[in-house]
This record gives structure tokens, C-alpha cells and sequence, in this order.
């Protein structure tokens, strides 16, 4: 009732302020814009005081940087963007959610100019989607293709006298083999090598298809900026100081000495340019998307928690931040942006019946950034529909549980345990000796149980039979690539696609956009810094999930950072 009254009291406000718009974006019509990309992303939200604390300036988050490009080429008085690049330090999928909107800015007319003074196979990666690049005639390169090189502790466990029981419900749910053996089983090997090398066509494709570099070139270590130009991936050398200071006179870079220059736009021009576009005298009120982070292992939290927690996720106050969310009349749709090799499987099954409830309110997509594997990908089933980047690495649709028996090590350091009260199966939350025939067969019900209640979700989630989904599952890794081919997500693109074809399906055409990544403040810097024996917990404690939650990091994390590392 009370909103049009404010509007008509309001109007004389909003014309002078439509006034303002139409007579100050004459002198904002900037040609040339430079532009930086960072070398990292931000992924908490942290609190004032520890900013302070920190001293340092707050890192940008990813979508606001892809945000940011769609505006510029959504500007049509922009017709240059230079841009420089740093070092990259985060994933893959970051870079490629880059390339799009660089690809997305030459499909709108605007020429797109690259410098950078050294960089690694990423850099090189981003650099093919310029249409014109320079770096320093000293600058290197480090080359390294996508490959995986993992730890195996068999042996010294054994030395050790440690033995680790793994009970998987497939193959290639082979995370137990890092314990236990000295290398990849057959299966487990091969379905890494089809991972490595997918990621590996999709770089090599690319430097194929839009310059001289061959994937013999890429296998060298370091190339040279020298080796670069003679192949002719860069047009020239340059200092960084020349390109930022020259980069808007019109015959860039040929005459660093003329004074013809293009005028410069700004960011600010480029938001104001989007505030002129987007105001109407009498506008409505905007509904909301939601992008909301998942980022870390996934695990049951505790039930006093509120907030998210940096680089894991709990669903117990998840689980509270999605009920508020369901309640929250102007939020239109949520989209969730995972970043999880998986963990438990209570957890990721009672994250999924929340959201299956969200669903019913809201619009619910999903998007794969690195990784979203095992309870990942079982989440995310309860989505609409799933987005994802082609360097995702994904599937691992599998159930394993693992127990360390630590006997042989306790006996070599003359340690005993003498057990009271203990019952049939009740050995299996202790880790000393082996389990007894009986119990070992409860764990394996248990995983078929677990296997069969994912096995459900996914085939719901993708219309599929479980005949179809057995040559997909038992623990076997997917490029997100691969996994669109098999129609296990829906398309292969960026979080700001995703935003876009939410937009369209609501029939939305202006929205906010809210990003809520995890907060980290003060309080949660001291938690983290404490000493890490007051974190560790008493072994006959635990249950059964905690083979899945806390003994380590799962395979497919593994792979992924060793993949990363390796880019």
C-alpha cells in the first residue's frame, strides 16, 4: 500500500536524477579502457576488525570480476580493452569462466589487447583469447601439462604396522589404495589416465586451434618469451610501465612518443553507463538471485553453528541458512557454487532433502567450479539443473569406508588396550585388531545401502536407469567435459550463464545478484590457529562416517590439487 505513495512523493527526486544521468553521460564516454585481472579470488567474506588486523586490501571475488567484463562489452562506447595480467594462482575453471567473457567482448566489437611479464600454462591458456598480446623480452614461462603424481604410503604402514581396511562399492572408488599399496590398482590407474588426458586434449585443442604452438611445444618446461614471438603467440615486446602508461594512443604501440590518444574510460564510467541503462522513473522492486558458495568437505557439523565456515561444508547450519533462504520472499532463485571432493554421505543426504524443500519454493541451479565429486555431485541432484566447467573434475559416484587398524603399531610401541562391555560388531569403532567376519559384512551392507540411496538420487536427478548409470558410477572421475557428453550435467559454460538463464526462466530481466560466500572473522582466525591437539578427538568417539569425514582428504581431491599444482 505504502510503496506507490512513495514512489509518486519520490518523482521529482527521480527526474532530476534521470536528469543527471542523460546530461553527465556526455562526458563519460570513454573509448579505451585498461583493465587488471587478479591473480587470486576471494572465497570468505571476512569481518571489518580482521581486515584491519590483516592490513591488506580486500580481494576481489570472482563474479563480481566476471561481472564486471559482461558490463564492459554491454557498453557501446568502449571500443579498446587492455588488459593486464598477473601471475594466476587459483584453478582452471577460473580461467576458462575468463575466457568466456574475453570471448564474450571480441564477439561485441571490442579489440582486446594482453600484456603480461611471465606466467605459467594458465597464463598462456587466458592469452589465446586475446586478439593481441605482449610480454617483456625476458619473459618465461613454466610449461607443465595436466598430471598427476600421488603419495602411496603402503609400505610404510606396514613398516609401521599399520593397516588400513577399505570396503568400496566399486573399483575405481579406489581412495583406500593410498594406504595400503604402492601403487594404483589397473582400474584406478586407467580411470585417472582418462581424467589427465581429458583435461589435457581440452588445453592442447585450444593452443591447436587458435595459434603455432604444437602439444610438443607445451611439453617443454620453460618457454621462453623469445620462443614465444618467433611462433607468433605474442605480436611484441613491451615493458609494463610502457603498457600502461601508452595503452590509449591510437597507433598502440607503435609510437610511445605520440600525444593522438583515445580518451580513457574507467570503472566507473562503466557502472555509471549500466546505472543510465537500468533506470526507470517508476521501477519495480527487483527480485533476488542467490549464489550460494560450497566450498570445502562436507560433513555433519554441529548443531549451535550459524554460520558457514571457510572451506568446509557443514550442514547443519546449512541447513539453517537454506530454511531462511526458502522463507525469504524476495529471493527468486538460488544457485549453488560447489567446490567439494565430497565427504560424508548422512550429511550430503540430509543437504539434499533440504534442498529438495528449497526447490519447491525457488528456483534451484547448481555449478561445478574445480571440483564436484562423490558428495558433491550427490547435492547437487537435488538441483534443477547443473552447470559446469569443462575443467570441473567430477563423478566418483561411489560409497567407501575406511578403518585403520593400528594393533601392529600399538604392539611395536608396547601399547595394550583390554576391552570391557564389548558386544558382537562392536569392534568396528575401535581401532584395534581386525574386525570379525560379521562385522565386516554390517560395514558392506552399509555401503550398498549408502550406494543404493545415491545410485536413486542421481537416477531421478538425470531421468536415467541404474543399468545406465552402472557404466558411469562405482567410483569413477569425469572432465566436466566428459560428463556433459554422458548428459550428466547440462551444460558446460560459467556461473554467469548460469545467472543469465535463471533470469531468462523467471522471465527477470533486471535482478540482484547476492553473493554470500562463508564469513571468516576474528573469532574464526583464533579457532583455526589453536594448537591441533585440542582438535583431535577420542577414537572410540567416532562412527562409522568418520572413515569418510576426517581420516584425509578424499582421492579426487587429491588428484585435483595435484593437477592444479602441476598448471
Amino acid at each position: 500500500m505504502l510503496y506507490p505513495i512513495f514512489r509518486i512523493i519520490l518523482l521529482p527526486l527521480k527526474t532530476l536524477q534521470f536528469l543527471y544521468y542523460w546530461v553527465f553521460h556526455i562526458f563519460v564516454k570513454g573509448e579505451v579502457l585498461l583493465v587488471e585481472v587478479p591473480s587470486k579470488f576471494s572465497s570468505v567474506q571476512k569481518s571489518t576488525i580482521l581486515k584491519i588486523i590483516s592490513g591488506k586490501d580486500d580481494e576481489e571475488f570472482l563474479i563480481d570480476f566476471l561481472t564486471y567484463l559482461r558490463l564492459i562489452s554491454k557498453n557501446p562506447y568502449i571500443k579498446k580493452v587492455f588488459f593486464m595480467v598477473k601471475p594466476i594462482k587459483y584453478g582452471l575453471a577460473e580461467v576458462d569462466s575468463i575466457c568466456r567473457e574475453i570471448e564474450n567482448l571480441n564477439s561485441s566489437g571490442k579489440e582486446t589487447i594482453a600484456f603480461t611479464e611471465s606466467g605459467d600454462l594458465k597464463t598462456l591458456y587466458l592469452l589465446t583469447y586475446f586478439q593481441k598480446k605482449y610480454t617483456m623480452d625476458t619473459g618465461e614461462f613454466l610449461s607443465i601439462l595436466p598430471s598427476s603424481e600421488s603419495f602411496f604410503f603402503g609400505k610404510t604402514a606396514k613398516k609401521l604396522g599399520v593397516e588400513v581396511e577399505s570396503y568400496a562399492s566399486g573399483a575405481y572408488k579406489s581412495f583406500g589404495e593410498i594406504f595400503s599399496k604402492d601403487k594404483y590398482s589397473k582400474p584406478a590407474k586407467e580411470n585417472i589416465e582418462n581424467l589427465v588426458n581429458s583435461i589435457k586434449d581440452i588445453i592442447v585443442q585450444r593452443f591447436l586451434e587458435s595459434t603455432n604452438l604444437k602439444e610438443k611445444d607445451l611439453q617443454k618446461p620453460i618457454l621462453s618469451s623469445q620462443f614465444l614471438l618467433e611462433k607468433n603467440f605474442f605480436d611484441g615486446f613491451l615493458d609494463e610501465e610502457d603498457f600502461e602508461e601508452n595503452y590509449s594512443l591510437k597507433d598502440f604501440p607503435k609510437n610511445t612518443d605520440s600525444k593522438n590518444s583515445l580518451k580513457e574510460s574507467s570503472e566507473f564510467q562503466v557502472l555509471f553507463f549500466k546505472k543510465k541503462k537500468d533506470f526507470e522513473l517508476f521501477p519495480k522492486r527487483k527480485k533476488s538471485i542467490l549464489i550460494l558458495p560450497l566450498k570445502g568437505n562436507i560433513q555433519e557439523g554441529d548443531v549451535d553453528e550459524e554460520e558457514l565456515k571457510a572451506d568446509s561444508i557443514h550442514a547443519k547450519p546449512l541447513i539453517k541458512i537454506l530454511r531462511k533462504i526458502k522463507n525469504n520472499k524476495k529471493i527468486a532463485g538460488v544457485i549453488l557454487e560447489m567446490d567439494t571432493g565430497g565427504g560424508s554421505a548422512f550429511a550430503s543426504e540430509i543437504i539434499h532433502k533440504e534442498l529438495e524443500k528449497l526447490k519447491k519454493e525457488k528456483k534451484l541451479y547448481c555449478y561445478f567450479q574445480n571440483i564436484s565429486a562423490s558428495g558433491g555431485y550427490y547435492i547437487s541432484t537435488a538441483c534443477e539443473k547443473i552447470y559446469s566447467s569443462k575443467f570441473c573434475i567430477t563423478g566418483s559416484i561411489g560409497t567407501i569406508v575406511l578403518r585403520p587398524n593400528l594393533k601392529g603399531l600399538y604392539d611395536k610401541l608396547g601399547i595394550t588396550k583390554d576391552r570391557i562391555g564389548f558386544y558382537e560388531n562392536r569392534e568396528i569403532f575401535s581401532e584395534y585388531g581386525k574386525l570379525s567376519p560379521s562385522s565386516k559384512e554390517l560395514i558392506q551392507l552399509e555401503i550398498q545401502r549408502i550406494n543404493s540411496q545415491f545410485y536413486k538420487r542421481v537416477c531421478d536427478s538425470r531421468k536415467i536407469t541404474e543399468k545406465e548409470l552402472e557404466k558411469l558410477a562405482n567410483g569413477r572421475v569425469f572432465s566436466g567435459k566428459d560428463f556433459f557428453h554422458y548428459k550428466m550435467v547440462d551444460s558446460n559454460s560459467s556461473i554467469i550463464d548460469s545467472i543469465q538463464d535463471m533470469k531468462n526462466e523467471l522471465n527477470l530481466k533486471n535482478v540482484n545478484i547476492l553473493y554470500e560466500p562463508a564469513s571468516y572473522s576474528l573469532k574464526s582466525f583464533f579457532k583455526d590457529t589453536k594448537f591441533i591437539g585440542s582438535k583431535l578427538q577420542d577414537l572410540q568417539n567416532l562412527d562409522i562416517h568418520f572413515f569418510e569425514e576426517r581420516l584425509q582428504k578424499n582421492l579426487i581431491s587429491q588428484i585435483a590439487i595435484q593437477l592444479q599444482k602441476n598448471l
